[in-house]
């Protein structure tokens, strides 16, 4: 009798134990309830703000490039921002988006305009002195939208909680140049560089060598290049009307022409130089603006020949063609300029798209 007394304590104290394990274990399984749940619902609004301000900084860098698609080339390297102009887009955008069902709200202060680093790609800073980039955060927190509500981890004491994103939208260089811009010369990469040093520098197309900017004339995608197609055709063409030169989108490759071209040339190129100064859109009667294409050759300022791979687009403006016994077309590099209703997301040689993407 008293095993039987002594086996029913044992059991009455097992079920005790147990009651406290359980309570223990509901309050574990609480904890990882929340984790799971308002973590996996945080990674959603987190989501859903980063798509808000991604709409939102696109918005504002399409409104800023719009801004500079009918300016002309004077007026663009001009250009100061007129703030409004962009934050209103951005606002409009970011208010259609919603977070942890809630309609977003941007303050002033999460609107920066500025300019693109793609160096260094960090955050803009505010710069409304020719900028090309708009940074937008969106924000959940108690100064604007409200904190975002927990779910289980309230049992834990987590009640609200803070969360945001960032974007930043860019006009960056452009990828595409439209018939009849592109002149039959190109620019090589070494000289052009990664960095804007080259900007208002003056070039000298021909000969090919480092102190003229080392440069090369091509035939587009026309293959073998030589002086009688250049001269006749293209340049001879252009001038007569039934040649044009073609659009071209990166990444392409052109043909080079490797010889040092004859005076003949020369003399077509400073033919169409002359009628084409005063046709052209840039306000200077003197000067002919161009696009040229930058080549890549692997080799530094050799002289380019060949079929090689084009890897941007810059501008230049003709300012002088030079007779015997100099055969030099004369020029500068122009930058700060956007290229209208172009898109972006080529590499930068001073010629930008007008429509953006994402940077950051």
């Amino acid at each position: 009798m008293k095993q039987l007394f002594s086996l029913r304590r044992s059991l009455l104290d097992s079920r005790g134990a147990t009651l406290v394990f359980v309570a223990l274990l509901l309050v574990v399984l609480l904890g990882v309830a929340a984790l799971v749940v308002d973590i996996g619902y945080a990674a959603v609004v987190r989501n859903e703000l980063q798509n808000a301000a991604d709409a939102a900084a696109l918005a504002g860098a399409r409104q800023l490039g719009a801004n500079y698609e009918p300016l002309s080339m004077a007026d663009q390297q001009a250009y100061v921002c007129d703030r409004a102009t962009v934050t209103a887009p951005v606002i409009a955008v970011a208010g259609q988006n919603e977070a942890a069902n809630a309609s977003i709200s941007v303050l002033g202060g999460d609107i920066v305009i500025g300019k693109w680093n793609a160096t260094t790609r960090g955050p803009i800073t505010e710069d409304l002195n020719q900028p090309d980039a708009v940074q937008v955060t969106v924000r959940r927190d108690s100064e604007i939208n409200g904190p975002v509500s927990t779910f289980f981890a309230r049992v834990l004491g987590i009640n609200t909680y803070d969360a945001g994103a960032t974007a930043t939208a860019a006009l960056t260089g452009t990828m595409k140049v439209d018939p009849g811009e592109l002149i039959p010369v190109g620019l090589s990469k070494d000289w052009v560089g990664s960095t804007p040093t080259f900007c208002g520098q003056p070039i000298k197309f021909n000969p090919s060598n480092a102190a003229s900017g080392c440069a090369g004339w091509n035939t587009y995608t026309r293959w073998p290049a030589n002086t009688a197609y250049l001269r006749d055709t293209i340049l001879e063409g252009w001038l007569s009307g039934t040649f044009t030169s073609p659009g071209a989108e990166w990444p392409v490759d052109f043909v080079f022409y490797g010889n040092t071209p004859g005076a003949t040339l020369l003399t077509a190129f400073e033919n169409l130089f002359n009628y084409m100064k005063t046709r052209d859109t840039d306000e200077d009667p003197d000067t002919w603006s161009v696009y040229v294409p930058v080549y890549d050759n692997g080799t530094g300022c050799s002289n380019p020949t060949g079929t090689l791979p084009i890897v941007g687009f810059a501008a230049a403006k003709i300012t002088s063609i030079s007779g015997p016994p100099d055969h030099l077309i004369n020029a500068v590099v122009v930058c700060d300029l956007v290229e209208p209703t172009s898109r972006g997301g080529g590499n930068d040689y001073g010629v930008k798209g007008s429509i953006p993407g994402l940077v950051r």
